[in-house]
């Protein structure tokens, strides 16, 4: 068993390392993504200011470089909306949000974030019950942009519901899909997620009818 175990990693750790030099991913679209946005290497210009700001909150910046993803995934989607459900740190909105100004965004917590983080952000920050609050800013006239979903302990009922409110422009962030593994491996067996992208520690996916269902592992 735990030889298979070691198998697998390996093979899953090859895939990876294959997918995110571009090998193997067919789609020009998803090509286009994982070279140019996932693991693009130059760093924008709001990257130096975003990093004092996070410094600022106590972050100590552990998650920088997927920060700096998030950054590049706004910037290149340039969604109608980006809504972040977070009762940790939420550093990572303040990079969703930093690409475009005329796009509104809202943090969804149960509590009062950091002083520096409201000092920083220019959204909307409203406290209460995840899903409730989620759905009263939905409907199928104004369907998900960006959804990131982070620190919750309803990200199943989130995703349930929020995967309904989708169109082909929309998108679902998830972290920490350790915690969410049963979640994540029932999303991409779920037809209305097309294009999955597995990162190992979070997960995007796409609902994009045009594209062809598949997961990739990066």
């Amino acid at each position: 068993m735990a030889g298979r175990n070691i198998v697998h990693k390996l093979t899953a750790w090859a895939a990876r390392a294959i997918h995110r030099k571009g090998f193997g991913v067919q789609s020009p679209w998803a090509y286009e993504l994982v070279r140019d946005v996932f693991f693009e290497q130059l760093p924008y210009y709001a990257f130096k200011e975003l990093k004092e700001q996070t410094r600022s909150m106590n972050t100590k910046n552990k998650n920088i470089r997927h920060n700096e993803q998030l950054f590049r995934i706004a910037h290149y989607l340039h969604p109608s909306s980006i809504v972040e459900i977070n009762d940790g740190c939420p550093a990572g909105l303040l990079y969703l949000a930093a690409p475009h100004s005329d796009i509104p965004y809202t943090l969804i917590t149960h509590s009062e974030p950091p002083t520096q983080f409201k000092n920083a952000f220019r959204g909307k920050v409203i406290t209460g019950n995840h899903l409730t609050t989620l759905q009263s800013l939905f409907t199928q006239d104004s369907p998900v942009g960006i959804l990131h979903i982070c620190d919750t302990n309803e990200a199943e009922s989130i995703y349930d519901w929020a995967v309904k409110n989708t169109d082909d422009n929309s998108v679902i962030i998830l972290e920490n899909l350790a915690r969410n593994a049963v979640l994540w491996k029932k999303i991409i067996s779920d037809e209305r997620a097309i294009i999955t992208f597995d990162f190992s520690k979070w997960g995007m996916i796409v609902f994009d009818k045009k594209r062809v269902k598949q997961n990739y592992l990066l």
